[in-house]
């Protein structure tokens, strides 16, 4: 009976030893549910309308995600609804500041919608803080010389009087 009692014993520690072992499950972020989920594959498909869904699902659960409002506001670019994408590119800056993307984004549709200077801020914001990769430092920094050359190229317009 003692030894029946000591092989459980050991048992049962080798088995809390192995689930020890293994590391914490982590839940997904953001980012790996939407993309392994239908509307991941909507947006590679450029089924704007199904991804979308797909955001608002999952923003209803996580009501404050950066990664959900940064996708929002550009699958909406994509859409053509540009005041709506920006207060959700906006929202995904709040969130989180530093976000490159986001800010690379919203300085192309404010580019876009004539807003010169507010483009420029986080254009230049991206090259003053640069990431690991410097991906996006690259592109701003390419759209800083083009906004540039076209300040230069512009020719000033005369203000007539009527």
């Amino acid at each position: 009976m003692r030894k029946i009692v000591l092989v459980a014993f050991f048992l049962l520690v080798a088995v809390f030893e192995a689930n020890a072992a293994q590391p914490p499950a982590r839940d997904k972020t953001s980012e790996e549910l939407f993309l392994s989920s239908p509307g991941g594959q909507a947006l590679k498909g450029k089924k704007f309308e199904e991804a979308l869904k797909e955001i608002d699902s999952l923003m209803a659960i996580r009501k404050n995600d950066p990664y959900l409002f940064k996708m929002k506001g550009i699958i909406l670019i994509q859409m053509g609804k540009n005041s709506k994408a920006e207060k959700f590119l906006k929202g995904a800056l709040k969130l989180n500041p530093l976000d490159r993307q986001c800010r690379y984004y919203l300085a192309r549709l404010q580019y876009r919608q004539r807003d010169q200077s507010k483009a420029e801020e986080q254009l230049r914001f991206i090259v003053e803080n640069p990431d690991e990769l410097g991906y996006y430092e690259d592109k701003a920094q390419r759209a800083l010389g083009v906004i540039e050359t076209k300040r230069v190229q512009e020719p000033k317009k005369e203000k007539r009087w009527k």
